[in-house]
């Protein structure tokens, strides 16, 4: 696909959610934008192993026991999700629950997937709240290989 095209020739977008509040309303603009485009929507979550260490101060081995405990409920979480989007039957609907790093689990998946562009809620943060907690939304700007669009919740 040639620079000069690239957004016009949409097909498919991938919105990773947290699930929260704002994620469904931003997902609700999304679905939207994809039906004007014909496109079909990638839903993901991405659940940290590191996350599931770092909280409950196991082992790795006991994290993934957690984390599999957790799976079905995120994937149940996604479906609902999915329904409160409310999309109309012609914007097709994909979910998907992967685990690994936020950022690079997500340009993973996009690229796996050959998504034509990645939509990502930013939270707006700055000074020491941004310094301390990062920006997954930031890092899938810098290191992705497909366009990403950003809307402030």
């Amino acid at each position: 696909m040639s620079e000069t095209n690239r957004l016009t020739e949409i097909s498919s977008v991938l919105y990773p959610t947290d699930f929260s509040n704002a994620s469904l309303e931003i997902g609700k603009e999304v679905v939207h934008f994809c039906q004007k485009f014909k496109a079909t929507l990638h839903l993901l979550h991405v659940l940290e192993t590191d996350a599931v260490v770092s909280m409950y101060g196991h082992s790795l081995d006991s994290a993934r026991d957690i984390e599999d405990g957790v799976k079905e409920t995120l994937d149940q979480r996604l479906t609902e999700f999915s329904t409160a989007l409310q999309a109309p039957e012609d914007v097709p609907i994909t979910t998907a629950l992967r685990t690994g790093t936020m950022a690079e689990t997500i340009c993973g998946y996009a690229a796996s997937k050959d998504v034509s562009l990645i939509v990502m809620a930013t939270h707006g943060r700055s000074g020491i709240s941004h310094l301390f907690l990062g920006s997954v939304t930031e890092r899938v700007v810098r290191i992705s290989g497909v366009p990403v669009l950003t809307m402030k919740d």
